[in-house]
This record gives structure tokens, sequence and C-alpha cells, in this order.
């Protein structure tokens, strides 16, 4: 199951938002009921094996793992992101110096390795970002809550972290997080469902103030199968305006055959029977191999799941679309499915969807060829699955290139109707904005593109806007290895315009105060 080709093996061998998009409102909008803050888990970590026993695991493991390249990889030319000039204001596609410092903040965990996989920005700007272990030797859920101006909250959890063992975590810890009713958390993962080779999907809900709400599951906590196979990993979530919670990832049908998979809860954690097949669906993909990383969900509540599909060694972009109590779309693309395929590239494959005011599908990732440096991919497909010959002059595809191996992980639209991708430009965090037609926007940071140097190795894992007005990335910053990774959170300019003052600091140089 793509067990040598994953998410962010994608980006960096030389070649996931609509559960992160702000709700405009003021500083001042409540942010849930008060209580006594959790306190931060510092037992054992769970064990698992050194050598996981399951191809999706190990596709797992390799999804958030960023091993170095080669010592001859090219590299961006970037300078430091702390040595740069302090600008007064923010312009497209710039750092924000009003936020954490010199626009970016980074939380260590003194032993850990810990890098963000995802946020979400909440109604009055705060934002929480999730995340695990980078070397994939702990399943623990890692929640830290920002001020809407880049400082812990420090009334979330312990001093605005929480560390959540989850019961036989798979490794990686949270892949993604969303609001739900009510100023709560949902955040997804993987963990084992207590047989031999057999994996779930993992599910955590929190209260708004970093508690584990305990009407959810066990104690705040689900560990679902997905599929008849039991093999099966989530990636990607989305809470519904009723509250139910959709998620999805990666799976095996019955027959073993690797695809996407997805999966409803209801409000109290139980699957729920009306969705799929029994609360789950697996959907098998062309070709051998494939890895399940996005969802976006369309305004008639069409469920579209995107990632990477492989055949005779050459993989691409995937998209299945499920109807809205979870069975194949055969309307869409061909029976239910689409896979596309940027000409003379060998690597393909979607990290991230989102769907804009059309209705319109922009799926975002990777594309290149083994041995050469990969790019920035974006396709646009219209409602029916095919390619959207307004975008790309005419082809459906635009392909974006740094200086250094690039790949996207994260895509947002804007409010003019144009995107942001992030990801990384080989070993720095990169974005690039584009207009609607998806050509580079020339006023977004240097002529459509920004690259921002934050320690050896640093990249971006999504992408969210905040009050329409900013551009918020999660990410990890660390060493070489990453053996030392850390959260990383920055935010950049968009729109013009001030946010709330409590959302603005004044630019600083040195901590966070």
């Amino acid at each position: 199951m793509l067990s040598t080709r994953s998410r962010l093996q994608l980006v960096l061998a030389g070649v996931a938002l609509v559960g992160t998009s702000a709700v405009a409102a003021g500083c001042g909008a409540p942010a849930g009921p008060s209580a006594t803050p959790t306190a931060l888990a510092t037992g054992a970590r769970p064990a698992i094996e050194a050598d996981p026993p399951t191809d999706f695991l190990t596709r797992l493991r390799e999804q958030r793992g960023l091993p170095p390249l080669p010592d001859s990889a090219p590299r961006t030319s970037a300078d430091p992101y702390d040595q740069a000039p302090l600008l007064p204001s923010a312009g497209p596609g710039q750092l924000d110096p009003t936020f954490g410092t010199r626009g970016v903040t980074i939380i260590a965990f003194p032993g850990r390795s810990y890098g963000v996989h995802g946020l979400t920005v909440l109604r009055d700007g705060a934002i929480v970002a999730a995340g695990g272990d980078q070397t994939f030797q702990s399943g623990e859920f890692v929640l830290v809550k920002y001020r809407c101006d880049g400082t812990l909250d420090p009334d979330f959890g312990d001093r605005g972290r929480v560390v959540t063992p989850i019961p036989l975590g798979a490794g990686g810890g949270a892949q993604a997080i969303a609001t739900a009713p009510k100023g709560k958390l949902v955040v997804v993962g993987t963990a084992g469902l207590g047989g031999e080779n057999e994996l779930g999907f993992a599910v955590a809900r929190y209260l708004p103030n970093g508690e584990l709400d305990a009407s959810f599951g066990t104690g705040g906590i689900v560990v679902a199968p997905v599929g008849p196979a039991r093999s099966a990993g989530a990636s990607d979530v989305v809470v519904l305006p009723d509250g139910r919670i959709l998620v999805a990832g990666g799976g095996n049908d019955a027959d073993g055959n690797p695809g996407f998979a997805a999966a409803r809860f209801l409000h109290d954690g139980r699957l729920d029977p009306s969705f799929g097949d029994g609360g789950s669906i697996v959907v098998p993909m062309p070709g051998g191999d494939a890895a399940g990383f996005a969802l976006a969900v369309q305004r008639d509540g069409r469920i579209v799941l995107g990632g990477t599909a492989e055949d005779q060694g050459i993989t691409s972009f995937a998209l299945a679309q499920l109807t809205a109590d979870g069975q194949l779309d055969r309307s869409f693309g061909t029976d239910g499915v689409v896979v596309e395929a940027f000409p003379d590239a060998g690597i393909n494959g979607a990290n991230d969807l989102v769907v804009d005011g059309k209705g319109r599908i922009v799926a975002a990732g990777v594309t290149g060829n083994p041995q050469e440096p990969g790019a920035f991919g974006l396709m646009r497909f219209r409602p029916d699955g095919s390619l959207d010959p307004t975008f790309g002059g005419g082809t459906g595809m635009v392909r974006t290139e740094f200086e250094g191996s690039a790949g996207t992980l994260g895509v947002v639209v804007r409010p003019d109707g144009g995107l942001v991708a992030a990801g990384q430009a080989w070993p720095n965090i990169a974005l690039a904005g584009y207009q609607a037609d998806g050509d580079l926007d020339e006023g977004f940071g240097d002529g459509g593109r920004t690259v921002t140097s934050v320690g050896p190795v640093s990249a971006a894992t999504g992408v969210a806007l905040q009050f329409g007005r900013r551009i918020v990335i999660p990410g990890l910053t660390g060493n070489d290895t990453l053996s030392d990774a850390s959260f990383l959170v920055a935010r950049y300019g968009l729109l013009p315009g001030p946010l709330p003052e409590c959302c603005e600091r004044t630019p600083s140089v040195n901590g966070l105060g």
C-alpha cells in the first residue's frame, strides 16, 4: 500500500482545509465553558513494534517522516527568517511580524520529536495545532493552542499544551484536527484494534479547554475498525454541520486491495450505521497500490476523497467521490473514480483537497520524476470529475517549480477565488499564490512564491486562513534528521487591513513576549 511512496516522502524524494477554515468573528467570541485544565501527560509512551507488521502502518510511518536527502540534493538559498529585516507589516506572502516572533512560533517538547500535522482556526482567531512523533515511535496525540497573536493560551491544557497517550497508538500521533459544535475539537490518527496486524481509525474529541470529552467514546477516545480487513488509518477529518464526524484515510478491502477509506461517527462516537457498510467504506483504486490522504465535502453533501494511486510504477493524483450516505458515486469520473498524472511525470500524488465556491475540486500535491527535483502540483476538476479547462491554460493542471525539490501538503481558496498552496522546497517552508485561473500571482511573495528558512530543515504541512486576511501554516522544524523536531506555526500576509487588536502584537525580535 504505497509502502515506499507516501505523502511527505513524495515531497522529499525529488520526485489535507475544509476542517481548518476560519469563521470571521471578533476576539471576544465565546470559546466554550471553562473547566479545570488538563495536566500534561508525561508517562511512558505506548510501545509499538520497531518493525511495523503491516504495509499500511509502514506507509503511515513514512507519510509523516522527513528523511534528509543526500548531500548532493539541491538546497534553496532562502535567508533565515530570524535574520530578515523586521517589516512593519506583511504584504501578500510575507511573514507577518505581528504574530509570534517575526511571524513564527516554535514550541519544543524536551526529549521528543514532535511536529504539527494540521491546525484549525477558531472563531476568535485562536489556533489549535495537532501533531505527534516524527520518529513514529509513539502514538500520542499532541495539541498546542495559541492565542490569535501566536502566544500560548495558558488556559488550555498545561500552559497551552496537551499530550494524550492513545491506547495501542500506531505511531505518528494526530494527523488532522477540526472544530466541532460548542467549541469542541476532533483529532484523528491511527491505533491498533487489539488483534494481530489490525489497525483502525483513532478519533478523540476534546472540550474547549483541552480536556478529553467524556461523552464521546470511552473517556473521549474511539478506535474503530474501518473496512472488512480491519486494516486502515486516518489522515483527515471534517465535522459536518449536524456535528457528525467524517474521517478519511486509507485501508484494505476484503480481498486485501488497498484503497481510500472513510467512516462517519455519531455524536457519541459510535459508527453511523446509515453510512457506507455499517459506518464505513473502502474504495479500491485502479492499479496495484494506493494511499488516501485528503477529504472534502461538497455543498450538497457529496464526499470527495483524494490521494495517490499507482499502476505499473507510475503514481497519479487519484480521487473518489461518495454520496452523502457513503456509497460510491458512479456519476463521478469513471465509475466514481478519477486518476490523472502530469504528462511525462512518473511520480504524482494529491496530499490535500479543497472545494471552491463553484463546486470545483482542487487537488494539491507533488509531481516529478525519480532522481529529479519535484514541484508543486495542482489539478482542478469540475464537479463531474473532468479536468477543468479554465485552469492551467486549458490543461486543468499547474506545475510550480522552486529552487530545490518541492511539493505541497496543503491548499486553501482565497476570498478572491485564487489559491494558496503550502509545503516544502527542500529544506525550507514554501508557499505559492495563484490567481483563479492557476497563473502565479505576481503580487504574492517573490513573483508568486515564498520560501522561508527556519532551522536546518523545516516544512509546512498544511494551510488555513485567519479572518480571511492572513495565511496560517502548521509545520515543523529541526535538525537534518529531525530527531529534535519542534512544533511550528507561522503567519503570512494576504489581504490588507487590520485584524482585531488582540490578534496583532508589537513586532518583536526576541522571545514570545
